[in-house]
């Protein structure tokens, strides 16, 4: 993603080799033509961020995340320090193989996280929570050379939250080398600790088939990796799923993927004020982008970010549309003629 949090981005790549044992309506309209499909958001320093004083109150974006149609949740970012440590963005997340939390964001992470992210899968129709590592270079440098307590760091990270698996947000140095210890990574979270894994790519798919194609050679011709969750916006402007899915298609080596235009998610910025506010959708130009992107086959899609939804809900950005998470979720779902199920 494009929003940093003052992290260095730059690190040199270090070799390692991991142990290998993958105008829009406000309720979704539903009809005998609709499928079931992956309706996601981005959650940037969901009730992590402004903590104790977010704009809008904590108990109120879990009711508006509740009453709406996404039906899965990616919390965006997990940063990782020089000696292996966990930080969610600027906060201490995880030490030592212990997850930490405070009423003092510069000590630990929200306590009430874990809670607000179970009423989150349990009173919603969200199904799985993500957590996204990056998108620096250094991040990944950083398990590479602290392997053991970054997995260690993981397994804690697991019991102390409702999460099932891992998102990559890598937007590194994009070498050889990066793509094979993502690739070991990514067997890594799967295999030893039961995490799923997605890619989050906006740009260097060859470098992203050659991780795709190494994880489905490790693991003896199984692709581990459920989904692209593909940048169309920033720095991915322009990205076209289809596109996208026939270089899987045409790829050199066997990638384990089937129906390629269903492993891609796109996803799109949401209406924002500020740096970059040109790139932001509205719910009623979201549901046409996707009502677009239909007839390619795609069949999930997901918004960046969360921060922007509650940040600018009493912006007048987009007069009489729904711009809580239920109005761009009903965007996706009904661009697509989806199902909000799990």
């Amino acid at each position: 993603m494009w929003l940093f949090h003052g992290f260095s981005d730059h690190l040199t790549s270090k070799v390692f080799d991991f142990h290998t044992q993958g105008a829009v309506s406000p309720e979704i309209m539903e009809s005998e033509h609709m499928s079931t499909g992956t309706i996601q958001f981005y959650g940037s320093g969901l009730f992590q961020d402004a903590y104790p004083n977010p704009t809008v109150p904590y108990a109120t974006q879990l009711a508006q995340i509740q009453k709406s149609p996404f039906n899965r949740c990616v919390l965006w970012a997990l940063h990782v320090q020089t000696n292996g440590d966990f930080y969610y963005n600027d906060t201490p997340m995880v030490q030592n193989g212990k997850f930490v939390t405070s009423t003092d964001p510069t000590k630990g992470v929200n306590p009430d996280l874990a809670s607000l992210l179970s009423q989150v899968k349990s009173g919603g129709n969200v199904g799985k929570i993500l957590f996204s590592i990056g998108p620096f270079q250094s991040d990944f440098d950083h398990i590479v050379a602290n392997l053991a307590s970054a997995r260690a760091n993981f397994a804690a990270l697991k019991a102390a939250l409702p999460i099932d698996g891992i998102d990559f947000d890598y937007e590194g140095n994009y070498g050889d080398q990066d793509a094979t210890n993502l690739a070991n990574l990514t067997t890594l979270l799967y295999k030893d600790l039961g995490l799923e894994v997605t890619y989050c790519p906006y740009t260097y798919e060859s470098f992203w088939l050659s991780c795709l194609a190494q994880v489905y050679q490790k693991n003896k011709n199984v692709q581990l990796v459920s989904a692209f969750n593909l940048q169309c916006y920033d720095g991915g402007t322009g990205n076209d799923p289809a596109q996208w899915a026939a270089e899987i298609s045409s790829y050199g080596s066997p990638l384990g993927i089937a129906d390629p235009i269903t492993f891609i998610f796109p996803g799109f910025w949401v209406a924002h004020a500020g740096a970059k506010s040109g790139m932001g959708q509205c719910p009623s130009e979201m549901q046409s982008t996707f009502t677009a992107l239909q007839p390619e086959g795609v069949v999930g899609g997901w918004v960046w970010n969360s921060g922007d939804i509650f940040n600018n809900e009493s912006a007048a950005l987009c007069p009489n549309q729904d711009v809580t998470p239920n109005g761009y979720a009903s965007a996706i779902a009904n661009g697509l003629g989806l199902l909000a199920n799990r």
